[in-house]
This record gives structure tokens, C-alpha cells and sequence, in this order.
């Protein structure tokens, strides 16, 4: 999925460096990104991005034995929004 991601990147002139990361690196990113002055979460989505929406507000899903530890990987599942919005972060907004 990645070649096929970053070869659609290619085809639109957007340049995707650094994308391969662990998934709860880029969590852990995009959570840090979104966390107000509070500690408190907070994220505006537009209305019309009912998908990201309902991933947003379902979270990512864990096996039902998992302890959800900071380090634990989400297990697979209707998460491509978030996932989305995860390698933005990590393109994007990640500090070198």
C-alpha cells in the first residue's frame, strides 16, 4: 500500500519523504500534535468528512486481551482516514 500511495504522490507533484515509520510513532506524533495548553484533544473537522469523523470519534481499535500500552500497535482495521491524517503528520508537521 505504501509503493501505491507514494507512487500517486509522485504522479501529483507532492513530495512524500520519510513516510515509513512505525504506527505508534506517528500516533503518538499526531496525538502531541492535537493536545491544547490543557493536555485536552481537540481537533476541528469539517462536517462533509463524515469518514474521518467516525474514525476520529471510534478510535483506533486493540485486541480485546491488549493493555493499550503507549507502544502498542492498533490492530488493522477501517482506520484508512486516520491513517491518512497520520502520514500527513508525519510528512508534514514532524520536527527534525
Amino acid at each position: 500500500e505504501a509503493l501505491e500511495l507514494h507512487k500517486h504522490f509522485r504522479l501529483a507533484n507532492i513530495p512524500a519523504r520519510g513516510m515509513a515509520h512505525k504506527v505508534v510513532e506517528g500516533i503518538t506524533l499526531m496525538r502531541g500534535l492535537i493536545r491544547d495548553g490543557n493536555g485536552h484533544r481537540a481537533i476541528k473537522i469539517a462536517p462533509r468528512c463524515r469518514n474521518l469523523l467516525n474514525e476520529i470519534m471510534s478510535g483506533y481499535r486493540y485486541a480485546p486481551e491488549s493493555s493499550k500500552r503507549p507502544d502498542e500497535k492498533p490492530m488493522d482495521g477501517n482506520d484508512h482516514a486516520c491513517d491518512a491524517l497520520r502520514y500527513w503528520a508525519w510528512m508534514r508537521a514532524r520536527r527534525s
